[in-house]
């Protein structure tokens, strides 16, 4: 029965930020330590994750850096031998290879779905075993708008995200009886290093601004709430769901609004 406790409190959990050192990790991370969470930041860019250790460590509070490549299931293992004990999983790595279909090598496409998908897929696998045997946990996987919807130049990307989409959900029906949940946010087009292209032409900045009713483009503090809200109690009756973070985008048919 709903007390006069915080539901959203997430002080004291352990949460494993696997993609900690991008936009939006970086901004999770952060999110997630300034609201009192035991963070372990993973990531395979070890200077993004000094600076966001250096960064985190002014505000005097605590939280563990390492290197891992989500793409090889040893290095995950790795992790997981030293972390066994994790309240919640956040998994972000992706990349998107710009190009036509008819454009994109073997190698686009290999290393589009190694990082979007296996790492998904290993990560996934090796820490909802964790949580199972434990008895509970929250993972929060990451897929995008392009799971139901598509664009011009990303239909690798878009099959990708569309795959960790059902893979996810079918984790979510294999490991609910075992108290673990499993969701997906889906944002639309974030103010990031992998948007940089869109972002430093005008036009397009523009019209993908307008494409959501809240006509601008999301922000990596915008997925904040949603991942503290997925990491809490407050979503303890969730999963198999996915958040769309877009500002409206897909609930409309993308026509220019006034």
């Amino acid at each position: 029965m709903l007390g006069c406790e915080n539901i959203f409190d997430i002080s004291g959990r352990t949460i494993l930020v696997v993609g900690a050192g991008g936009g939006i990790g970086t901004a999770v991370t952060k999110g997630l330590v300034a609201h009192g969470a035991r963070v372990i930041a993973a990531d395979n860019d070890e200077q993004s994750l000094a600076k966001l250790g250096k960064e985190i460590d002014t505000c005097e509070v605590n939280i563990t850096t390492r290197f891992v490549d989500a793409t090889d299931l040893a290095s995950i293992q790795m992790l997981a031998d030293e972390f066994k004990d994790i309240d919640v999983l956040v998994i972000l790595p992706a990349i998107l290879v710009r190009k036509a279909l008819v454009d994109q090598t073997e190698e686009d496409f290999n290393k589009q779905v190694n990082i979007n998908i296996k790492s998904h897929f290993y990560v996934a696998k090796v820490f909802s075993t964790l949580m199972a045997q434990k008895g509970g946990g929250s993972i929060i996987a990451f897929s995008s708008i392009r799971s139901i919807t598509v664009e011009p130049m990303a239909s690798v990307y878009s099959a990708t995200k569309a795959a960790v989409r059902q893979l996810m959900r079918s984790l979510a029906s294999e490991v609910g009886s075992r108290g673990v949940r499993v969701n997906l946010i889906a944002p639309s087009s974030v103010e990031t290093r992998m948007t940089a292209d869109l972002q430093d032409d005008g036009l397009r900045y523009k019209e993908t601004a307008n494409r959501a009713m809240l006509k601008r483009w999301a922000r990596p503090a915008d997925i904040v709430g949603p991942v503290i809200f997925l990491a809490s109690e407050a979503s303890g009756f969730i999963t198999g769901a996915e958040i769309f973070v877009d500002g409206g985008w897909t609930a409309s048919d993308g026509m220019k609004r006034v």
